[in-house]
C-alpha cells in the first residue's frame, strides 16, 4: 500500500493506492494552521489506512521550502507554525516505512508531466495559482535538479510603481486582500482581465528562463482567468523566442500532486 498526502495552505488531500498506479480512495480536509493539530491528523490517517496492511511508502507534498535533507520546512508562508518541525521523523514513526517529502507544487508538476497535460513532452513548466503561487520545471519525467526548490511566486515584478513578489499581486490571498472577497466571490470581469495580464508577466519570465515545450497552469484561481486573454498577452510580450510554448490548463485538477507523489514512490 502507498499513501500520498498533498498538504497545501488550504486543504490536505490524501490518496491511498494498492497497486502504485491508481488510487483506491481520495479524501480531503481543511489544513490546520497549528502543526500539532495537522500532524496528528496525518498520523491518524496513516495508522487507519495501514490497519493490517503493509505500508510500502509515504509521500507528502508541502507548500514551502525544505532543508537540504528534506526533513524540515525552512519557510512556508501559508503554514508558519509548521516551520522547523520534525515532519519526516513523525511520519516515519507513524508509517514504519519509507517517507519522501517534497514541495507540493513540485509534486503537482510531476503529476501533470507524467499522467496529465504534459505527458508527451520532454520539458514541462508547471505553475499552480491558489492560496499562493508555486511551480516547477520537469525534464524527462523528473523534477529538475535544484538546491532548495523552485519558488516562481517570489520573482519580483513592478505593478504601476508597486514593487513586490509576483504572488503578492496574483494569488488567491492577494485577490482577497485587493478586492475584499475570495476569488470564488469575485464576479467583476475587469478584475479577472487584470489578473490575466499580471499572470502573463510572471509566466513570460518563466518561459524565457525555463525554455519549456509546454506551460501547464493549475490551481483554483486559474479556473476564472480568461485563458485567451492570457495567451494573447503572452504572445505580445514574447520578443526573444519566435513562438510561445504551448500554454494549457492542467488535466488532473486537485489530484495532480497525488499522482506526482505516487510517481516519486515508484
Amino acid at each position: 500500500m502507498y499513501l500520498v498526502f498533498d498538504i497545501g495552505g488550504t486543504n490536505i488531500r490524501m490518496g491511498i493506492s494498492g497497486n502504485g498506479q491508481s488510487f483506491d480512495n481520495v479524501s480531503c480536509i481543511k489544513t490546520p494552521q497549528i502543526f500539532e493539530e495537522g500532524i496528528k491528523i496525518i498520523e491518524n490517517e496513516i495508522k487507519k489506512a495501514g490497519g493490517g496492511n503493509t505500508i510500502r511508502g509515504v509521500t507528502a507534498g508541502f507548500a514551502g521550502v525544505w532543508d537540504k535533507k528534506k526533513t524540515k520546512l525552512l519557510t512556508s508562508p501559508n503554514l508558519k507554525d509548521w516551520e522547523g518541525k520534525e515532519i519526516k521523523k513523525r511520519l516515519e514513526v507513524a508509517s514504519g516505512g519509507r517517507v519522501i517529502l517534497e514541495n507540493d507544487a513540485a509534486l503537482g508538476g510531476l503529476g501533470e508531466a507524467i499522467a496529465g497535460a504534459g505527458r508527451r513532452k520532454q520539458t514541462v513548466g508547471f505553475l499552480t495559482v491558489g492560496t499562493g503561487v508555486g511551480g516547477v520545471k520537469i525534464t524527462d519525467g523528473k523534477i529538475e535538479t535544484n538546491a532548495f526548490g523552485f519558488e516562481p511566486g517570489h520573482q519580483i515584478i513592478d505593478v504601476d510603481g508597486n514593487i513586490g513578489y509576483w504572488e503578492d499581486f496574483v494569488s488567491g490571498r492577494a485577490l482577497e486582500r485587493i478586492y475584499g472577497r475570495t476569488p470564488e466571490e469575485i464576479a467583476d470581469q475587469q478584475a479577472w482581465e487584470n489578473e490575466a495580464r499580471l499572470l502573463a508577466v510572471g509566466i513570460h519570465n518563466l518561459i524565457v528562463i525555463w525554455s519549456p515545450e509546454m506551460i501547464v497552469l493549475s490551481g483554483g484561481v486559474m479556473q476564472s482567468v480568461p485563458f485567451d486573454l492570457l495567451k494573447s498577452t503572452l504572445k505580445q510580450q514574447m520578443m526573444k523566442f519566435k513562438s510561445l510554448p504551448e500554454v494549457v490548463p492542467g488535466e488532473l485538477g486537485d489530484k495532480c500532486g497525488l499522482f506526482g507523489g505516487l510517481e516519486l514512490l515508484k
